[in-house]
């Protein structure tokens, strides 16, 4: 029915169904200049294509894309030019121009003692904290160390394709070993 300005389609019991009756023949609701504006849910079961998808700006408790049953947990718009995302209904981590950045200092690990990256590909690694390695730290290029190189004892330096050249502390003395060449102090 139509009201003078607006028409309608209404229904009072069960579903109201637009549909085709035939595979491959497409439902079309709006045209290229018009705006369909859906003013409740809107549940869509199949595949779903579109152009552009617009949404609210969304918070970190109430994100603008989340998931059914885990409302609080989703991607939202964190501020200009900046996307957030969201777990448990607090800030995660935020993408912005150039950087990928935790929303709160120290909070947020980048994979854990369960779960590791495979490879790492880092122009410049910066840290406010401790470095701690569990296997070898393979260095091609030189190191600088502006501190100390701290080791525990019975910790050994080797250098030397063949190991030729070893410095340790056994917790009691220093060890120099030279096995090639002449040693000069």
């Amino acid at each position: 029915y139509h009201d003078g300005t607006n028409s309608y389609i209404t229904n009072s019991l069960g579903f109201l169904r637009i549909a085709t009756e035939s595979a491959g023949i497409e439902t079309q609701i709006g045209n290229e200049v018009s705006e369909t504006v859906v003013n409740d849910n809107l549940s869509i079961s199949g595949h779903t294509s579109a152009t552009a998808v617009s949404a609210a700006y969304g918070t970190a408790a109430a994100p603008s894309y989340s998931f059914t049953g885990d409302g609080d947990t989703g991607i939202y718009r964190h501020a200009a030019n900046k996307i957030g995302f969201t777990a448990a209904g607090a800030s995660q981590i935020i993408v912005t121009d150039g950087a990928i950045v935790p929303n709160v200092d120290s909070d947020v690990d980048f994979g854990s003692t369960a779960k590791y990256f495979k490879n790492g590909f880092i122009d410049t690694l910066q840290t406010t904290g401790g470095i701690d390695i569990d296997g070898t730290l393979n260095v091609q290029g030189n190191t600088t160390l502006q501190a100390h190189l701290y080791m525990g004892d019975s910790d050994t330096i080797i250098m030397g394709d063949s190991s030729e050249f070893q410095l340790n502390h056994d917790g009691t003395d220093g060890n120099i070993s030279n096995t090639s060449g002449d040693l000069t102090l």
